[in-house]
């Protein structure tokens, strides 16, 4: 397919015709890239990629990440960006509205001197990885230029956990081998009511995903008396009191502030990126992008492309809430 302002099928002679000039400059195709056209066809049993500089203005950056979340997002359909550096011979139209469009010559093969294009992937998330493994044999294709907008953030992680020395009120108790390998176990002496929980996480992560920031965490707590039935989320018995971080390693110190009776409770503990800047924009994003580019300056580089980045982040967060780690904590109050 051929597809601008509208879609058209095309056969084989008009796809090789696509290393030519004219391809491209079709009336009522090449004046605007719709690609909401493309979104409105996509579903997860097939994988659809869009070739394109993106966009011309705001407004469309706002239109489409709306609808990658609806569409994509929230319909458990992957998405993911391949940033390509291309020589570049022609007329640069996304410079934003009331902007002049400018002619563009880049270097040829000069790395320094390019005029990126993107293949949007969207589909199978397993497909999607399948499709970018094979196109990573080709030479200008790079994995440092390719993001994955997924949940799965972490391909795996080892966790271990303590009691902090300042910690005289908890004491720490041992697990037998059939037990989790993530469930650790406290004793709240009488008279106690708080401790500080100690863990460090050893991180497997998925590089292909964007990172977190590791000041922009938060746990998720869930928690459940001997007695009950149900686990209910919690938001005071637990709380992230540090967090340090040393590239895959994290070092985390949780209070604990158990104001209940006598009893034994369990905790389920999620620490997941926030939901607000908890995901951060690779650098290659904000390499290749420009909020005002000109003949003069940041010529070669897209309109926008480090907000488009940053506004599909938050609504992958909103949905996703992208998860780094978990542990289960039994508490026992005496």
């Amino acid at each position: 397919f051929k597809f601008g302002t509208r879609i058209k099928e095309i056969d084989r002679d008009g796809y090789r015709a696509a290393k030519y000039r004219q391809f491209y400059i079709e009336p009522g195709i090449f004046e605007k890239t719709n690609i909401d056209e493309v979104l409105n066809q996509t579903d997860i049993s097939r994988v659809s990629v869009v070739i394109t500089d993106l966009f011309q203005d705001e407004g469309d950056i706002n239109s489409i990440v709306q609808q990658i979340k609806d569409r994509c997002f929230k319909q458990g359909i992957q998405v993911a960006i391949l940033g390509v550096k291309s020589d570049f011979d022609g007329w640069v139209y996304d410079v934003g509205p009331g902007k002049p469009p400018y002619q563009l010559k880049t270097g040829q093969n000069d790395v320094d001197k390019y005029r990126p294009f993107y293949a949007l992937m969207f589909g199978d998330p397993l497909n999607i990885e399948r499709l970018f493994d094979n196109l990573n044999s080709r030479p200008f294709v790079r994995e440092d230029n390719f993001l994955v907008l997924s949940r799965h953030i972490i391909n795996g992680f080892k966790i271990k956990a303590g009691k902090s020395r300042e910690s005289r009120g908890l004491n720490v108790q041992a697990t037998s081998k059939d037990e989790p390998e993530n469930l650790f176990k406290f004793v709240l002496k009488k008279e106690n009511d708080e401790g500080l929980v100690e863990a460090e996480i050893e991180l497997d992560r998925n590089s292909r995903t964007p990172d977190f920031a590791a000041d922009r965490m938060e746990l998720v707590v869930y928690k459940k008396t001997a007695t009950g039935t149900d686990s209910v989320l919690v938001n005071d018995d637990l709380e992230l009191n540090s967090v340090q971080r040393d590239g895959d390693r994290l070092q985390l110190t949780l209070k604990l502030e158990l104001d209940d009776p006598v009893g034994k409770y369990g905790y389920l503990v999620y620490l997941q990126a926030a939901a607000i800047g908890g995901l951060a924009v690779p650098q290659w994003v904000t390499d290749f992008s420009s909020a005002n580019p000109s003949r003069n300056l940041d010529a070669n580089k897209t309109l926008n492309l480090e907000k488009f980045v940053t506004d599909l982040l938050r609504a992958s967060l909103a949905i996703h809430q992208p998860r780094i780690a978990q542990m289960y904590l039994s508490v026992r109050k005496l």
